[in-house]
């Protein structure tokens, strides 16, 4: 995926959009490494994506699939703090969504 897609970063996470391949809602998946922490902070990492994917799907672009790689230090964000950092970047993932479903 990461030589047909775009890229956004921001401090503690890394986006990636791929065109989807057939039509319906945009699709997302969550990487966490072990430079991240343990388990147990890589999980909160991950949910913590999740759900700010679930709740503020209108920062996120549709027709795409989304990868986000979890950076070290993800895990101690509360909510608020993960919602503003994708608002942060929304207009960009708008923009680099529009691209990458032209090619």
């Amino acid at each position: 995926m990461q030589d047909r897609s775009a890229r956004v970063t921001t401090a503690h996470l890394v986006l990636l959009l791929a065109a989807r391949p057939s039509e319906g809602p945009s699709r997302l998946g969550v990487v966490a490494s072990k430079k991240v922490g343990g388990a147990v902070q890589r999980n909160r990492a991950k949910r913590l994506v999740r759900e700010v994917f679930r709740t503020s799907a209108e920062l996120f672009p549709g027709g795409v699939d989304l990868v986000v790689i979890v950076r070290p230090g993800a895990h101690s964000l509360k909510l608020d703090e993960a919602r503003r950092e994708v608002a942060g970047v929304a207009q960009v993932l708008a923009r680099r969504a529009r691209e990458v479903l032209r090619k």
